[in-house]
């Protein structure tokens, strides 16, 4: 039977960098951190801001497109304002400043960097981001977690989530039947289930803290994560 976490998942303890400090690296820093923050900021918010594009786009070409302008504006800081999390969560800064996007089209005075209009009358669809949100963090979660566990060779444990919560509906299988094929008693696979599924929640509510300003507004982010 493999051993038990001895420790906390190293990231589930405090994020090293904060969105705010990630955003004004990005604006701000030196050209190496720069880079290094712009991909961050794109790998971890381009999905919510790309579902809700597509959503009122006709083409996925014409999403990604926009996608990359508006990560170039706020990467930029052109004519944007800056991220208090003292005033308001990311997600909702980022919504508001998509939001003002659509509407408006980028500020006037920011480049056009594919030489066309950038203009998209609409409002935000906030279900298709808010949705595209939810699965971002909890893709970024699980697949930290996964790498945590199998790093430590926890192989097994992994495996009993992975069958038990992302196994394929309608051939998804009960603990009992995970457990009899793994030759491993039950009480164990939901011991292992229940770690799992705590280090994946740790680190979301780190993942959230990292992007608001207070407990508060951490609660109310988590929150709004479990909505459904």
């Amino acid at each position: 039977m493999e051993g038990a976490p001895d420790r906390e998942l190293p990231e589930a303890q405090g994020s090293r960098d904060t969105v705010a400090s990630l955003l004004a690296g990005a604006r701000h820093g030196p050209a190496p951190g720069r880079e290094a923050a712009i991909r961050e900021l794109r790998h971890r918010f381009a999905r919510p801001v790309y579902r809700a594009l597509r959503s009122i786009q006709s083409t996925h070409q014409d999403a990604r497109l926009l996608a990359s302008v508006f990560f170039l504006l706020l990467t930029r800081g052109a004519g944007m304002a800056p991220f208090d999390p003292g005033q308001s969560s990311f997600r909702a800064y980022l919504k508001t400043l998509l939001g003002r996007f659509l509407g408006d089209g980028p500020p006037a005075a920011a480049p056009s960097p594919v030489g066309v209009s950038l203009a998209v009358p609409g409002s935000l669809p906030e279900r298709a981001f808010d949705d595209a949100w939810r699965v971002s963090l909890m893709d970024r979660a699980v697949g930290q977690v996964r790498k945590w566990y199998l790093l430590r060779g926890w192989v097994a444990r992994f495996r009993v989530f992975e069958e038990h919560d992302l196994g394929r509906l309608p051939d998804r299988q009960g603990l009992d039947r995970i457990a009899r094929s793994m030759g491993i008693a039950e009480k164990a696979a939901a011991q292992y289930l229940f770690g799992v599924r705590q280090e994946i929640r740790a680190f979301i509510r780190s993942d959230l803290e990292s992007m608001t300003g207070s407990r508060e507004q951490m609660e109310r982010e988590w929150a709004s994560f479990l909505e459904v």
